[in-house]
């Protein structure tokens, strides 16, 4: 059985968003929820290890989870030493489990760390997360917008969706258009800017 440690830090001092910007590498993940609806979110760093294949994912995920055996009792650990990853709708999939991982009830106004191993394993990711927070506004510059179609191009296309509606010949359509701009700073800090402007209920 693989021992997981945690601890919990101050709710007020950070968010989902700079825990991920101070402790992302490569194969992380964030999973936010909307702080006014939802109540957990989960920043998922360091994977240990990932499947992936097409077809019967159960059996794969089983066998993962008989390689790594977990035990942690804490109402935080929701996520911690499960698997995190997607299917696609022609059955690809993927999953990794992660070393390290925080979790954020909205609700309760709490926060933890989790990490497989021992305290000292712990408190070198806690210095991450404080070093991190320091680090954590970077410049974002955004250029000029293009779009592929103009406003009266797109209008076009709804009228002429609209008549093949009524005629029968379809029953549903999504139309779009593409917008494109040149972008200077880190992705992270994009998706902070997105998520602040963005009216959706819920977050990717």
């Amino acid at each position: 059985m693989n021992n997981i440690v945690y601890r919990e830090i101050p709710f007020d001092q950070y968010t989902p968003v700079m825990a991920y910007s101070a402790l992302a590498g490569k194969g992380s993940c964030l999973l936010e929820s909307s702080p006014k609806k939802d109540r957990y979110s989960f920043v998922g760093v360091d994977p240990i290890a990932s499947i992936s294949g097409k077809g019967d994912y159960t059996s794969a995920l089983r066998e993962l989870r008989k390689q790594y055996p977990f035990e942690v009792s804490h109402p935080l650990a929701l996520y911690s030493g499960g698997c995190v990853g997607y299917i696609t709708y022609d059955g690809e999939y993927f999953f990794q489990i992660y070393q390290s991982s925080v979790c954020f009830d909205q609700q309760m106004g709490r926060a933890a760390l989790f990490t497989i191993g021992d305290e000292e394993q712990l408190d070198l990711l806690y210095e991450r997360l404080k070093k991190g927070r320091s680090l954590f506004e970077s410049s974002l510059e955004i250029g000029g917008v293009s779009v592929d179609k103009s406003d009266a191009e797109f209008a076009a296309m709804v009228e002429k969706a609209k008549e093949h509606l009524q005629a029968g010949d379809i029953f549903q359509i999504v139309l779009s258009r593409t917008f494109q701009a040149s972008f200077k700073g880190d992705p992270f800090q994009f998706y902070r800017s997105l998520r602040r402007s963005s009216p959706a209920p819920y977050l990717f």
